[in-house]
Order: structure tokens, then sequence, then C-alpha cells
């Protein structure tokens, strides 16, 4: 029974203060007097029983102690409801914004895909391949126990049941038929694609995702079984996916899943014999490692497999020993990152959302501060009738916690509210939907657990030092109570110190971010941009034959030239400032002296006769496409019969060239033979990035067999509207069942492509608002703190004659001080992030080296914040300017 004693007794002294000092000695007593009696009685079984009774009552009691700390805890807010507001709209705004950082950027980056089994076994390339390529790596049985391609953005014309005028344009995925059983996903619906089902020559069959189901077919229990037209071809509708599940291996919401053995007037990415290709890379295969199977020795044995293919294929180009021909990254959250890219950006959203909870922290602990010493009395007297300190500590972070929470609360709305805003962004024309982004209970615990942290956080220390105090001298002087010099304004200076510094801080990194971005975001046409419009048009996915599609642009160049109303025109398989983001167009120098050419990657454009004329853009040397280039024909075998003719950017020539003329210059990829012919001025995309661009011509080869998002006409006018007006007219004169689609002005592309980074500066804008906020609360919460401790102080001098000025001068001058070591500490550590985020990576480093030269920023941020902090400062010294002398002295 020793033991049952000492469990009973171990027990009982981790009940609560309060309770033990209330019963703790008779249940110690009726322990020992009934353990024995018990044992004597019912054994063994009746002592255990005995001693999970308590072990139940103890949770029960600090749950009740917890309840009565929370009414306690309103009771005390409720008497303060100004100290209570400010620090709920403190910390609201705090947990709000680390939440939006959390919804948008970290959930998106790292929460698994829904409704998919162990994605963390899900792996795939950073770069596409060719499909034989990926059949070669289903043989691996040791390593992947699933392989399947997958084909993103590819867009259909979609008529659902019903539906009278024109199609929809919807984007899809083309997918191996077992893309879903390598994923281990289960039907919401229906049934998923599966290899044994779904083959060539069968019935075309597709799967939709939920968004689409619920958003196009209005949620229909009969959906399974619908009809509907794929590029003017049936196919049958077999199932739904689980909901939230939007795709893998995409950004961008899929809402057709359709597997690549239907035929190719269906898929026309299909066409030319795709499947059987080794040089037509335009595949990503996803693979599940098996068990035991690291991501580094997949890596090491698909690039095994990769270079003896290339070995084998007289058509693969040479490419230097060192270089990985297969870069594997984590494929099982919405975004696959590449795997040293990936800590760099979790490093930096992890440390602002770390700063943002910091600095709302400081702000509320400096508010404390303030309040525990005019608590000061009240606080000696429940320490003189018995209260022990840890009851007093436990009681004010209770306080805090509770402030917190009511914080968290605001916060959440207003991560709530951020997200509505963002979800009625619109896209560009041609975009595929928005991502959900979802505020759901995996947020509301985020919040939640963010609120106790801080509330814990921001008033342990405060609580620390208000309790840390003699008891007689506390209740003789009350908050007046005199600290030694060393002590007396220790904290609070460094309190102070770091809410200058890191509001600075953050309020130069995201300026840095919101400059850069913004500079970089404005791009400069050398024309009106509100005299251009694009009209998209795909004959081959309205039920066009390829020879009928290609006499069809050929008749359209020419009526477009002789239509008064267009002064000027060209074909491009993608609008000009498209957002281009990819650099997988690989080209290498074609000398026959280098035994090893290196092949070296670039974005790609397709652009028809007179582009460059178009955007009134000079070329540096050389010459622009031409209609000959136009007539061009690569043959039913894809193989050119002369060298095609190359434009280059500024950056993609000096990149391949260095300082040499790149005109004339051969170069060639897998496929092609290239002459450059032309170098044209830099120019910057949507986002305001500057990729090294390859630009090649359309050829009728393009026009028989359109590129996905189909041809794009680039027309001017003397407005945007005429120029689309005559446009629509002449292509419905030609026929009127072609379905024009994403018809906008150059004007309203860009304002719509610029809501892609809008809520990224909103954010980062916001962060630095509420840096500048948060501190101007702080610092007058400190400042008061410290009018609050030298009241007699200051009291004795005006007795003495001081003057209301020198009073005034005496608050503010100590609060100077330690603003401006606050603004140099946090300015220098404000350049020396950025330097470092810009020398680590690449991500943020064209916006730091905007944003960073910046003199208005430099300059005006830290001005900014002193004034904002030395006026938080003048309220309280001015406060303490209207101190009358005899009722501070009297206080005594």
């Amino acid at each position: 029974m020793k033991i049952a004693w000492l469990i009973y007794r171990r027990l009982a002294e981790a009940f609560p203060h309060e309770f033990k000092l209330a019963f703790g000695d008779e249940m110690l007593q009726a322990g020992e007097d009934s353990i024995g009696d018990l044992a004597q009685r019912h054994g063994i079984a009746g002592v255990l029983r005995l001693i999970g009774d308590l072990a139940l009552r103890l949770p029960l009691e600090y749950l009740s102690e917890m309840r009565r700390d929370m009414h306690y805890a309103a009771r005390a807010l409720a008497k303060s409801p100004g100290y209570a507001l400010v620090g709920i709209a403190s910390m609201g705004l705090g947990i709000g914004l680390t939440t939006d950082i959390y919804s948008q950027a970290w959930v998106v980056l790292t929460r698994p895909l829904s409704g998919v089994a162990s994605p963390n076994q899900l792996v795939t390339a950073e770069t596409p391949t060719s499909y034989p390529y990926i059949e070669r790596y289903r043989d691996q049985k040791d390593l992947f126990t699933g392989v399947v391609a997958a084909q993103n953005s590819a867009q259909f014309n979609v008529t659902l049941p019903g539906q009278s005028g024109k199609p929809d344009r919807v984007f899809g995925q083309l997918v191996s038929p077992d893309y879903f059983s390598v994923l281990g996903m289960e039907p919401q619906r229906g049934r998923l694609l599966s290899a044994a089902l779904d083959k060539t020559g069968d019935v075309p069959a597709v799967v939709i995702s939920d968004r689409c189901w619920r958003s196009r077919f209005n949620s229909d229990p009969d959906i399974i079984g619908q009809t509907i037209r794929l590029n003017g071809q049936n196919a049958t509708i077999v199932g739904v996916t689980p909901a939230k599940f939007d795709g893998a291996l995409t950004p961008s919401p899929v809402e057709l899943f359709v597997p690549i053995t239907v035929p190719a007037t269906v898929a026309p990415e299909l066409g030319n014999d795709a499947l059987h290709n080794r040089s037509r890379k335009s595949f990503q295969f996803l693979v599940r490692l098996a068990p035991g199977v690291t991501i580094n020795s997949a890596e090491s044995a698909l690039d095994g497999i990769t270079r003896r293919l290339d070995k084998d294929d007289p058509l693969a180009p040479p490419q230097a020993d060192k270089a990985k021909r297969v870069v594997l990254m984590g494929a099982g959250t919405r975004i696959p990152i590449p795997r040293e890219v990936r800590p760099k950006i979790l490093g930096f959203y992890s440390a602002l959302m770390a700063v943002v909870s910091a600095i709302a922290c400081l702000n509320l602990a400096t508010m404390a501060l303030a309040r525990g010493i005019n608590r000061r009395r009240e606080l000696a007297i429940r320490l003189g009738v018995g209260a022990s300190r840890f009851r007093l500590i436990r009681q004010m972070v209770t306080e805090g916690i509770l402030l917190s929470l009511l914080g968290g609360a605001a916060g959440f709305a207003l991560a709530w509210a951020l997200a509505a805003i963002d979800a009625h962004n619109r896209l560009p024309a041609g975009s595929p939907l928005n991502p959900v982004r979802t505020i759901d209970w995996h947020t509301a615990l985020f919040a939640f657990l963010l609120a106790v942290v801080c509330g814990i956080g921001f008033s342990i220390l405060p609580a620390l030092h208000a309790t840390n105090t003699e008891v007689a001298p506390a209740l003789k002087q009350g908050a007046a109570l005199p600290l030694s010099g060393h002590k007396r304004f220790g904290l609070r200076n460094l309190a102070m110190c770091a809410q200058v510094a890191g509001s600075l801080l953050l309020l130069l990194v995201t300026g840095f971010v919101v400059l850069g971005l913004t500079k970089s975001n404005s791009i400069q046409t050398n024309f009106n941009p509100k005299t251009m419009a694009f009209v998209f048009i795909d004959p081959e996915r309205d039920g066009y034959s390829p020879e009928k599609s290609q006499a069809f642009f050929e008749r359209l160049s020419d009526r477009l030239r002789s239509t008064p109303a267009v002064t000027s025109f060209a074909l491009a398989a993608q609008p000009p400032y498209l957002l281009n983001g990819e650099d997988d167009f690989h080209l290498s120098v074609d000398d026959p002296h280098q035994s090893s050419p290196v092949q070296k990657g670039f974005a790609k454009q397709t652009v028809g006769a007179g582009f460059f004329s178009v955007l009134n853009q000079p070329l540096l040397v050389g010459r622009e496409f031409d209609q000959r280039d136009q007539r061009i024909d690569l043959g039913a075998t894809g193989a050119p019969i002369t060298r095609l003719p190359l434009v280059l950017n500024q950056k993609a020539a000096r990149t391949l060239f260095g300082s040499n003329n790149a005109l004339g210059k051969h170069l060639r990829d897998d496929q092609h033979s290239y002459e450059v012919v032309g170098v044209v001025p830099d120019m910057k995309d949507a986002f305001g990035m500057i990729l090294g661009t390859a630009y090649l011509p359309l050829t009728r080869h393009d026009f028989a067999q359109t590129p996905s998002g189909g041809i794009v006409i680039v027309a001017r006018g003397h407005s945007a509207e005429d120029a689309l007006g005559a446009v629509r007219s002449v292509i419905a004169s030609m026929d009127p069942n072609l379905t024009p689609f994403n018809v906008q002005t150059l004007s309203e592309y860009l304002e719509l492509t610029r809501t892609a980074i809008r809520s990224g500066l909103r954010m980062f804008g916001g962060i630095g608002l509420f840096g500048l906020i948060l501190s101007a609360i702080g610092l007058a919460g400190v400042t008061g703190y410290a009018v609050a401790q030298r009241r007699k102080e200051i009291g004795i001098r005006m007795a003495l004659g001081a003057r209301k000025s020198e009073v005034l001068s005496l608050v503010l001058r100590e609060g100077a001080s330690l603003i401006a070591v606050g603004t140099v500490i946090g300015f220098l550590g404000a350049v020396a992030l950025a330097k470092v985020l810009s020398a680590i990576t690449t991500e943020f480093s064209d916006a730091f080296s905007l944003g960073v030269d910046d003199p208005r920023l430099l300059i005006g941020a830290p001005l900014l914040l002193a004034g904002l902090a030395l006026l938080a400062c003048y309220i309280p010294a001015h406060r303490a300017m209207a101190i009358d002398p005899l009722k501070a002295l009297r206080t005594e």
C-alpha cells in the first residue's frame, strides 16, 4: 500500500493552490485513513477506484479554477475598457495579418492534396519529358509503385447538356488512365479513370472536379452518364472527384480530367503521334515512391535511365556530363516547389509571421507594464492577505489570454474578410479559375493557438515584473513605488527599443517588396494601350480539319489587311506581355567544333509576321518575321526543310553569345536548327519580370494544329473598341459558327493581370501599416508607464518651480533617445535582411534590388516612424504637464 499512498499523495499535491488551502490537509488525512480500510474491504480494486476518482477530479478542479479566473479577468477588463479595446484591436490586427499570411501563402505551399493517400510519397520532375521516357520509367517496379503522365493546362471547348449558343472554354488535364489509382483516390460519385476500362478506341470518358460539378452542373445528382461535347466530340461523364481536389502538378484548378487514350479530335495536344514522339517533351510525370525508396535514390536512378535513353536517341541534343537530366521535387502539395527553393520560401513566411506576432506581443507587453504599475497596490493587498505569487501571475496571464482570444476572434474575422475580397478579384480573360482560398477549421485552429501563445507571451513578463514587489512599501506608496536606478527603466527601455526596431524593420522590408513590385509592374508601351485589343480563336477545337484551319488563317490575314478600322495587326500563340514564368525552351549553340554544347533554358513565344511592328518595338539588329516566315511548311513529319528563323531578346542574346553579335548565329534544340535573324529590346511581362526569351515564327503547321490556347489576333485601331468590332465582324463574316473567346483590350488585360499581385501588395502593405499603428500604440503605453512611475518625481520638480515645458522636455527627451537607438537598429537590420534575402534566393531579389535604393523609403520610412513615435510619446508627456504637485505628493 506504500505505492498506492505515494500515488495518492502526489495527485493531492497537484491540485490547485486555492483548493489545497481549503481542503488539502483534510484530503490527505482522509486518504491516509481510507486506503488501508479500502484495501482490506475491497482489495486492490477499491484502492484503484479511489485513485481513479482523485485523478478524474484533478482536471475538473483546474477547469473550475480556469473558469473563475476567466470570470475575474472579464471583470478586470470591463473595468478598463480603454485598455481592453486597444488591446483587442492590436491583437486583432496582429493575429488577423498573421492568419492572412498563413491562409494565403503557408497553407497553399504546405497543405497536402485533398483526397490523396500518403501525398508525401508523390514526386515529380522540375521539367517535362516525353511520353516514351515515362513509359520506360514505369518499368522500375523496385523504385515506384506507380507512374503516371499528365499534360497541364489543356483547354477544351465544352458544350453542356441542353446548352444553346457557343461553347465554354474550360481548363482540363490530360492524364494517364491510372492517374487516380496512383493518387490513391476514391470517387465522390461514379467512378474514376481506369487503365482497365478507359482504352484507346473506347467512347471518350471524362471525370469532372467537384468544383465543376457544383458550379457548372448545379450539383446535379444524376450527373453520371450525361454526355457533353469536348471540342465538338461526344464524351461521357463517368465520375466526380472528391471535394477540394482540383488536380495535381498544377497550381491552377482543373475542371476536366481527360484520359490520354482519347483521339486527337477530342484533344489536339495528342496529335502528331505525341505518345510515341521521343522528342516531344510536353508531359509531366508523377510517381509514387516504393516503401523505403528516398527521393535522392529515385532521382539518381531516373537520371541514369534518362542518360541511357538520350544516348540511344540520335535526335537527343548533347549535354555536359555533369548536368542532371532529372531533378525531382515533392508533388504532394498544391504547388510543387523545387527542394532547394522550398526552405527559403517557407523560412521567409515563417520569419514574417514571427515578426508580426512578436511586434503585437511587444505592443501588448508594454501596455501591460503600464497597467501593472497602476495595479501595484491591488497586488500588494492580495499578496498581504495570503495569495501566492504564482496565483497572481496565473491570474494576470489569464487576463492576457482572454484579451488575446478576443483579439484572435477579431483577427480571424479580418482574415476571413480579406479572403472574401480575394475571392472576388477578377482574373484576365483566358486565365484558369482562382484557387479556392479556404478559411476552414485548420485556419481557425491556427488563429486560436496563435492567440493563446501570444496571450501567454505578452503577459508573462509584465506579470512577473508586477508581482516582484515588497508588500509593505507597496501598500504605503502604491503606484509611486521607487525602483533602483539600474532597474527603474531597464525593461521599459528594452521594450521601447525593440518596438521601434522591429516596427521599422517590418516597415522597410515590406516597403522594399511593395515598391519593388510596383516599379517592376509598371509596363511602358511605345503606343497608347487603349488602341490595342486581343481576340482568341481556335478553329481546330471548333471542329475544323487541319487543312481547313490553315486556309482560314491565310484568308483571315488578307481580310484584316483590307479592313480600314484595323490599322495594324499580328497573329501569335500568346498575347504580348504574357506572364511567361517558364524557361523550359532549351537552346544550345550549334557549333560543330564544340563536342558537348550546354543547353540553356529560355522562355518561348511564337509570334507571326509584323508582331514587333504592332508593338512599335524597333529591332536592335536584324529583321522581324514576315509573311515568308509565316508560310514555312514543316511538313508532315515535323522536320524543317531549312533552318528556322529565330529572334532573341537582349537578355537571351547576352546569355548565349555574351557581348558578341548574335545576328546570323546558329542554334538548335532537340528538334530543330535555328538562325538568329534579329535581336529585340527586353520587354517586361505583366509581372514585371524580364526573362531571356526566344521568339519563334508562326508557321503553317501552327495554323493547322493550333496551340492549346488557340491563336490570338493582336489588333490596333483608332481605339481598342473599334479594333475589336472590326475583328469580330471579319470573323463572323468568314464563319458565324466560330467561337471568339478571351476578348479584351490591352488595358483590361494589364489591369486584370495586376490583380494577381494585388493580394501580395495588400498583404505586405498591410503589414507595414500594422507596424506603424502598433508601434504608436505601444510607445504611447510605454511612455504612459514611465509617466506613471515618475509621477512623484514630476510633482516634486513642479513644486520646486519647474516649468511645464521643462517637464514636457524631460519626458520627450528620454523617449526621443530611445526612438533614435531603435531607429538605427531597425534601419541597419532591414538593410542587412534585404541583402541576405537577395543573396540566398532569387524569389525576391528583383523586388529588393528595385526597392532598396529608393530614397523615399530609406529616408521617409524612418522619419515617418520617428515622427509618429514622438507623437505617441507626446500625448502622455502632455498629460504629465497637467499633474498637480500637491495631489502627486499626497499619494505618499
